[in-house]
């Protein structure tokens, strides 16, 4: 337990300066468009199977893409009548999850832009989520946490006339730093054998700096712009449910039946039923955003040609109210438990409802489908290793030059358990990583081609923390 703890307060020290010096993951034009680039929403689990697992749940993991994956299902405490089972401890719940949960993340990625005129790259890092779970009772289970709701990381720099003297011209600059973040708290309680639900309560928060500025290499002004200061919060919900049950291969019997003297009379034909081990799942969630409020603060500057500044003018504060739009997600999966699991999930998210009421917010309907699996061949090892391969189409709500923007992407990813068991760590701590190549946008149509390439880090840590005591 001590141990484990020593790789939580490394993963809290790791996780400060991410999130102390904001939100950093290399240079994206597209990023200024709304709020920014929209975080993908989920664990590194998720990430490596295309960013699916709206129904595909795991107990080792902090599910929070959906919180009815939270908790355990009710148990069943007789077996059905004429039924074999295959994990009957399952339904039992001898397996039950009943260990607390940290999961840590972080993301470095690196982003090429190719333009018709020029390539440019990119780098940054930034916290991926930081979440702990718990559970309060067999059937119920809360988690806290916090993560990237969009990041806004952009440069833009071109060459004009100055109005007025075409013999002079200006070198300008728009660039703008900053995002959002999401902290949440979810709860989940598991209703029958088959049905959870739960809810995400969440406050979503963030600042973001742009700045507009030119340089005029004449008279004493070098630079003059204006420096955009806006600070987002609101406040959302997200309901979620999730329905498992596992695929029942049926059969017929044949049984004699024998009369008062022993001998057979006739045969009856029963209607049995036996397990098949493989499970499928359906899974919904809806973000629910409220109005969000927006508060701009705007100020004028000027810098002498020794980098002065002779000027810096607030032109006053601008608050405004704005509408996020609800996200749908349904997901549906197949799994054979701690062996193997197939998902795929379909969003859809209208976000031409937002205006920022500063700026004419070019946002479109966003929807896509991520697609993922994995397998692990060595389950009943106490160090087996999990793989993961997954893909993910997204149309991004962004619309340029009269198209709207495609993000493509496939991912693998992994899991390798680490250290030894223990009496509150029945299980092994696990290292989980996530490979993401992806493209967005062709030089043809939007005149800018972005590649990135997206590594994500995690941990996670399960302890026993809760256990009956026991007379000998």
């Amino acid at each position: 337990m001590y141990h484990n703890l020593k790789v939580l307060v490394i993963c809290l020290l790791l996780s400060l300066p991410l999130a102390v010096t904001g939100q950093g993951t290399g240079d994206s034009p597209f990023s200024q468009f709304g709020i920014g680039d929209i975080s993908a929403g989920g664990n590194v689990r998720n990430m490596g199977m295309g960013n699916a697992g709206i129904s595909a749940g795991h107990h080792y993991f902090v599910n929070f893409a959906n919180p009815a994956l939270l908790p355990n299902k009710k148990t069943r405490r007789t077996p059905r009548e004429n039924h074999t089972y295959k994990y009957w401890d399952y339904y039992r719940n001898k397996t039950i999850d009943s260990t607390v949960k940290l999961d840590f993340a972080i993301t470095y990625q690196n982003r090429s832009i190719q333009a018709a005129n020029g390539y440019e790259k990119s780098s940054g890092m930034n916290i991926s989520y930081l979440t702990f779970a718990l559970p309060l009772t067999k059937t119920w289970a809360t988690a806290l946490g916090i993560q990237p709701y969009s990041v806004v990381n952009y440069n833009l720099t071109y060459t004009s006339p100055v109005i007025g003297d075409s013999t002079i011209s200006s070198v300008n600059s728009n660039s703008g730093r900053g995002g959002l973040y999401k902290v949440f708290w979810s709860h989940g309680v598991g209703l029958t054998e088959n049905l959870s639900v739960g809810l995400e309560s969440a406050v979503v928060f963030g600042n973001v700096k742009t700045e507009d500025n030119s340089n005029i290499a004449d008279f004493n002004v070098r630079y003059y712009g204006f420096q955009y200061q806006t600070a987002y919060n609101a406040i959302s919900f997200k309901p979620g449910a999730h329905f498992r049950r596992e695929i029942i291969k049926a059969y017929y019997d044949t049984i004699p039946v024998k009369d008062s003297l022993g001998n057979i009379a006739r045969y009856d034909h029963i209607r049995k039923t036996k397990s098949t081990g493989v499970f499928y799942n359906i899974g919904f969630t809806c973000d629910l955003n409220s109005s969000m409020s927006i508060r701009r603060d705007l100020h004028l500057y000027i810098m002498d040609n020794a980098n002065r500044i002779v000027m810096d003018t607030s032109l006053g504060v601008t608050k405004y109210r704005t509408t996020l739009p609800p996200t749908f997600k349904l997901g549906f999966s197949l799994d054979v438990p701690l062996k193997w699991t197939v998902a795929a999930d379909v969003f859809y998210a209208d976000w031409s409802v937002y205006h920022s009421g500063f700026v004419a917010d070019a946002l479109g309907k966003s929807y896509g489908i991520n697609v993922g699996g994995e397998f692990a061949p060595g389950q009943l090892k106490l160090k087996s290793r999990t793989y993961r391969l997954g893909f993910s189409y997204v149309k991004t709500p962004v619309i340029y030059r009269g198209y709207q923007l495609d993000d493509i992407s496939i991912s693998i990813g992994g899991t390798i358990p680490f250290g030894r068991r223990s009496l509150t760590s029945p299980i092994l701590p696990r290292i989980n990583v996530a490979l993401i190549g992806g493209q967005r946008g062709n030089v043809n149509q939007f005149g800018i081609r972005e590649q990135y390439f997206k590594v994500q880090f995690g941990i996670l840590i399960n302890e026993k923390w809760f256990s009956k005591s026991k007379i000998y």
